[in-house]
């Protein structure tokens, strides 16, 4: 799954790229179709990368990151529809956003919870609450709510700097304790052939045994 989602992350890079290089040369203007298919192409990256940053927990069939999955693939259905569709409602369009936003947020919360469990709960903790207090403020301002930014505009960017600068601190310290929350990452795998040789060699074991101790 992680090199399908890699490869294809690098195939919609790679003619995204092209396509805003051929453009800033004026080889053909971003609008109408070349456009949507554009969003399309960095939509589909942005899933990739989402889905890439669970993978690991999405082959080991873990609950939260299959929901987690689940939002992302929504979200990208969203945002297609959005980029595709003609006459786009308003609320629609505010709604894609914010459940998107809410799914990335989430996205950073789970896989760093499963990775880390309660290790680094000093800067986990508040690394969450801050990415609560801005999508809290990202909402209301989508929905035309300014009573939280308006006030403390201040406070809201410098919240931004803090989660940014919790969250790049939580990347780098995590590190060292992944290996220690995956113990299957110390177990040897084997193929069924394997197993069926083993199973035959300690049957014949068992026997030799066995007619040693009669004799």
């Amino acid at each position: 799954m992680k090199k399908v989602l890699i490869i294809t992350s690098l195939v919609c890079l790679g003619i995204s790229a092209l396509m805003l290089i051929l453009a800033i040369f004026d080889v053909f203007s971003l609008s109408g179709i070349v456009s949507n298919l554009l969003f399309t192409l960095l939509t589909i990256l942005s899933v990739c990368i989402l889905l890439n940053n669970i993978s690991s927990l999405l082959e080991k069939k873990n609950i939260y990151s299959i929901i987690i999955g689940v939002f992302i693939l929504i979200s990208a259905i969203l945002f297609l529809i959005v980029i595709w569709s003609k006459n786009t409602n308003d609320t629609f369009l505010k709604i894609t956003v914010v459940f998107s936003f809410i799914t990335i947020l989430a996205n950073i919360i789970v896989s760093n919870v499963l990775k880390l469990y309660k290790n680094l709960l000093w800067l986990q903790i508040p690394a969450y609450i801050t990415l609560v207090y801005i999508e809290l403020v990202v909402t209301l301002l989508v929905f035309d709510n300014k009573i939280l930014y308006e006030k403390m505009p201040a406070l809201f960017f410098a919240i931004v700097i803090v989660a940014i600068a919790l969250l790049v601190s939580l990347s780098i310290l995590s590190k060292k304790y992944v290996n220690n929350n995956y113990p299957e990452k110390n177990k040897i795998t084997i193929t069924l052939e394997e197993y069926e040789g083993m199973k035959r060699e300690i049957a014949e074991l068992k026997e030799r045994l066995n007619s040693k101790s009669n004799n």
